[in-house]
């Protein structure tokens, strides 16, 4: 299961960096990122682009550091150090401001309100009276369709004991383990751009409790 993005670590400029005998530093384009809205299945485009940025300009730091160390590291000439360290400081810091946007946008964890719309929904299943205006229409009737089953197994487990967020799955739904007083069971779930229920399923764990 994944959690996302694999997110570079960006350091201080270091002296003394593998030379290289050739040089093509090419700074990688900005990255785009939308906000995250699951159900517009725009999310793993986001991540995959988001990370083929870090990679990218991890390779592009290491290059700027490889050209100081090529002149002479601390030993450079000033007007050059001073132009290569101004490259790598300025590469830093967009990186770091991707981070921040890519966070900012929801992709730093849950979507805001899954767990609540989750638990919401367990135990809507579990009484039989679940909020159908809370899922898009596709939604309730699916739900509709299987309550009976649904319901049977929810009382089943007994009464939520814990949600614990475990990341995303690769539709980018949000995973919740969710353990009840019987059993476990993973539940994946997601959210429309006005915060219903799109999506949902439950798989129960294989080891009992």
């Amino acid at each position: 299961m994944s959690t996302g993005l694999r997110v570079a670590v960006f350091g201080s400029l270091a002296f003394g960096a593998p030379a290289s005998s050739a040089f093509a530093c090419e700074l990688p384009p900005l990255v785009v990122i939308t906000p995250r809205v699951l159900d517009a299945n725009e999310a793993p485009a986001v991540r995959k682009a988001t990370n083929a940025y870090f990679e990218s300009m991890t390779g592009y730091v290491a290059c700027v550091q490889a050209e100081l160390a090529a002149a002479g590291g601390a030993a450079a000439p000033a007007v050059v150090k001073a132009v290569i360290v101004a490259r790598n400081n300025a590469a830093v810091a967009e990186a770091d401001a991707v981070n921040k946007m890519f966070e900012a946008n929801g992709y730093g964890g849950a979507m805001p309100g899954s767990e609540a719309a989750l638990r919401k929904l367990i135990e809507g299943i579990s009484s039989g009276m679940p909020d159908y205006e809370a899922m898009t229409p596709e939604m309730a009737d699916v739900t509709r369709q299987q309550l009976a089953r649904l319901r049977s197994e929810a009382r089943a487990g007994g009464s939520i004991q814990s949600i614990a967020y475990g990341g995303v799955d690769d539709r980018d739904w949000d995973v919740y383990d969710v353990r009840l007083e019987k059993f476990s069971t993973q539940w994946h779930i997601a959210l429309t751009a006005d915060g219903k229920i799109g999506g949902a399923l439950v798989v129960r764990s294989p080891v009992e409790r």
